[in-house]
């Protein structure tokens, strides 16, 4: 019996190591055909870009991660000013990306591919708002999408909480669209004292203001540097 076995096992080794090195070819075209799409995208190549991506889409709807070629095609068209459309992707990819798990405050790492795609989902959602002249609801509707993200990353072993460029991007976003909704730290500086003065604002009060200020302004200086005064979404990989 042991040798029947022995026997079999030899004869799987040769097809299960010609299924293992095919995958991990499929894999690495995979990841080399996204990157060429990235690279389309990045240098405004944008058609180009999405018939790759969704050249991509058609082969990994179920298999091997099935959130990320909606998400590159609704970042895509998110560039593109396609609202809608990437909308509806990026909508697709928060449904199929795997949850990360909750502090008790509701937030999660802002690192977390989660929060890549909620970020531009919530950026897509605020573009359109800008574009149609839509009511504050529209902004808390995008605010609402961003908000697990605005706690910024998890300390490492020292402690210390260095902010990468994912978890400022959640940060800053999730300020920009609560000010625009009315709930941010701006909406209270229309608020008058019953003296008609304005009170001043305590110490938590003011570091909130402080932290959108300097939020607003580097983002204005970003467009400026950028030539476009819309919020761009940073630009995420297939694989």
């Amino acid at each position: 019996m042991k040798r029947r076995l022995a026997g079999l096992a030899r004869h799987l080794v040769g097809p299960l190591l010609v299924v293992a090195l095919a995958a991990s070819g499929c894999l690495a075209g995979l990841w080399l055909w996204s990157l060429a799409s990235s690279r389309e995208a990045a240098s405004g190549r944008t058609a180009s870009a999405l018939a790759g991506f969704n050249g991509q889409y058609s082969l990994t709807r179920a298999w091997p991660e099935p959130w990320r070629a909606p998400f590159n095609i609704g970042t895509t068209h998110t560039q593109r000013r396609e609202y809608d459309r990437g909308i509806a992707s990026l909508e697709e990819a928060l449904r199929l990306i795997p949850k990360a798990e909750r502090r008790p405050d509701g937030t999660i790492d802002a690192d977390d591919d989660e929060c890549l795609v909620r970020i531009n989902l919530s950026i897509a959602l605020e573009r359109r708002a800008e574009t149609t002249h839509a009511g504050k609801e529209a902004y808390e509707k995008a605010a609402s999408v961003s908000a697990p993200c605005a706690a910024g990353g998890d300390p490492d072993a020292t402690g210390e909480e260095k902010e990468s460029e994912q978890a400022r991007s959640g940060r800053e976003t999730h300020a920009r669209q609560e000010a625009k909704s009315g709930r941010g730290p701006d909406a209270t500086l229309a608020s008058p004292t019953p003296t008609g003065e304005q009170a001043p604002p305590d110490e938590a009060e003011q570091r909130r203001r402080d932290a959108l200020n300097d939020a607003e302004r580097a983002q204005r200086e970003r467009a400026e540097n950028d030539g476009d005064t819309a919020p761009t979404p940073p630009t995420g990989r297939y694989w």
